[in-house]
């Protein structure tokens, strides 16, 4: 409202939690490729690549009392894809994180 041309861009360090809230979701599917698998994310949620992310999940099997839950948490990515360009907003000089907003003096 008050800056309607400003970027907009979803803090990173956040977006790795709700990434690592997604990985511990599925953490019974993944089993002893949960740390590979969500480093594989990380570096795709570095990159912006936030349909990597989408198509690897959707991949997994999934068991039925997860699904909403899963579902959810992929929605949460797919509705904020377009403020995850990281790859991007690093290209253009932006900063991807809010501690430069949130520190205090």
């Amino acid at each position: 409202m008050h800056f309607p041309s400003a970027t907009h861009i979803v803090d990173l360090y956040h977006e790795r939690v709700h990434l690592s809230d997604l990985a511990k979701l599925l953490a019974n599917v993944l089993g002893d490729e949960r740390a590979g698998w969500l480093k594989e994310r990380k570096d795709e949620l570095d990159g912006g690549d936030i349909p990597a992310i989408l198509t690897a999940a959707r991949a997994l099997d999934v068991p039925a009392n997860k699904t909403n839950d899963i579902n959810t948490a992929l929605g949460y990515f797919e509705n904020n894809a377009e403020r995850m360009a990281y790859k991007t907003f690093r290209a253009a000089g932006h900063f991807v994180g809010s501690g430069t907003v949130e520190a205090r003096p």
